[in-house]
């Protein structure tokens, strides 16, 4: 019986990149299907500050 797991990252947040390494090594040579979703942490932009 195959697993899905349905992973939400967003694409920019260096933290969700460093993550991806190492659950697809947990999950290699294991009956595991990775769902990548996007999620954005910041979905509108910040505003610069006024000088």
């Amino acid at each position: 019986m195959t697993l899905s797991i349905k992973v939400y990252s967003d694409y920019v947040c260096p933290y969700c990149f460093l993550a991806k390494k190492p659950l697809e090594d947990a999950v290699q040579n294991k009956d595991v299907n990775i769902e990548w979703m996007p999620f954005e942490l910041r979905p509108k932009p910040s505003q610069l500050p006024t000088t």
